[in-house]
């Protein structure tokens, strides 16, 4: 389950998962 945050950022397509749970971020800076 996610935080309200991070649920967003994942319904964007700005943020994925590896199949071993780290977070990909796809946001550029």
């Amino acid at each position: 389950m996610l935080c309200p945050n991070h649920d967003a950022l994942f319904d964007k397509g700005l943020i994925s998962f590896q199949d071993s749970g780290e977070i990909i971020s796809r946001i550029k800076r």
